[in-house]
């Protein structure tokens, strides 16, 4: 029978995790994040540079709510966020050799709800909103818990909900959900009149915005336009088409790019895809010129002419 961990177990784990972690010998701990919800001992972590939250189950109960959950979100193809449940992975007693499940969830890059919605005016926040309804009606998906502290916000203002532990197949609590965050926006947010000027956000928070205008590197000046991103030359002309929903400036004849999907890849000044855009995370390291490409926690390694190096 699988064991159950506790708060103290799971404590150990993040001090010494080559003692108590069976397979996860790259991750890294914050032990300042470390927290209790109801289920769950939780805490914030890094692997291979990804940023993910981990999670430890409390109870019989939250084992079977995270298996169900992890079923839910397969079926999304990774939609709406990538949640691992990695079976006996926490080493509870040296001596039994009982283990317990570990659940990795990837973290979203932006800023909780709770803090945004302080921050980004009423008709962004009311926008994201729109938009998550609909992607979870379109997989037909509930997350049961839909808080300000459970949803972060990116920088395209779109909501990311996490601790998808709450995953459920069909509507059930959403519309309620929904209802209280919208007048918790009325209440909170800031009218558009009064919100700060999207170059002041973009200082802050890093926030990219259509008509923002990006230094010439490589002979490429990235635009962002109300259609996406693409780049330009020193002349003003178009190189690369406004067609991505993000990417950085140009690196040694590397951008890493996002296509609407989500899905990552790079490309070279000429457009051409070095890497293919199939991922959901690349990293591009200038000093040894390999590139680390991540679907969820499946890391592909790429040299600097961008063949496969490992998978």
């Amino acid at each position: 029978m699988m064991d159950i961990c506790t708060y103290h177990i799971f404590r150990s784990c993040i001090r010494n995790p080559k003692l108590h972690l069976r397979t996860l010998d790259d991750i890294v701990f914050d032990e300042t994040t470390v927290a209790c919800t109801e289920h769950f001992v939780e805490c914030e972590a890094t692997i291979f540079d990804c940023r993910v939250m981990t999670y430890a189950p409390l109870s019989l109960d939250a084992i079977h709510y995270a298996n169900h959950a992890m079923e839910v979100l397969a079926a999304t193809n990774g939609d709406l966020g990538n949640f691992k449940v990695v079976k006996n992975e926490i080493l509870l007693n040296s001596h039994f050799a009982s283990t317990c499940s570990l659940i990795i969830e990837t973290l979203p890059q932006g800023t909780l709800l709770s803090e945004a919605i302080y921050t980004f005016s009423q008709e962004h926040l009311l926008q994201g909103l729109k938009n998550l309804k609909q992607r979870l009606l379109r997989h037909n998906v509930c997350h049961t818990n839909l808080t300000p502290d459970n949803i972060i916000v990116d920088s395209n203002y779109e909501w990311h909900p996490i601790r998808w532990y709450y995953a459920v197949k069909g509507k059930r609590k959403d519309y309620k959900a929904f209802k209280l965050l919208a007048e918790r926006i009325h209440e909170c947010s800031i009218p558009e009149r009064f919100a700060p000027t999207l170059d002041i956000l973009s200082h802050n928070n890093n926030i990219e915005y259509p008509g923002k205008r990006f230094p010439l590197r490589e002979r490429r000046r990235r635009v962002i336009t109300e259609n996406g991103t693409g780049f330009k030359d020193e002349h003003d002309n178009w190189v690369i088409e406004d067609i991505y929903r993000h990417a950085t400036d140009f690196t040694e004849d590397r951008a890493i790019v996002t296509l609407k999907s989500g899905h990552k890849g790079i490309i070279n000044r000429s457009g051409k895809y070095i890497i293919p855009p199939v991922y959901d995370k690349i990293l591009f390291d200038t000093n040894n010129g390999e590139s680390k490409a991540y679907n969820g926690l499946e890391l592909t390694l790429f040299d600097y002419l961008g063949a496969k190096i490992m998978s």
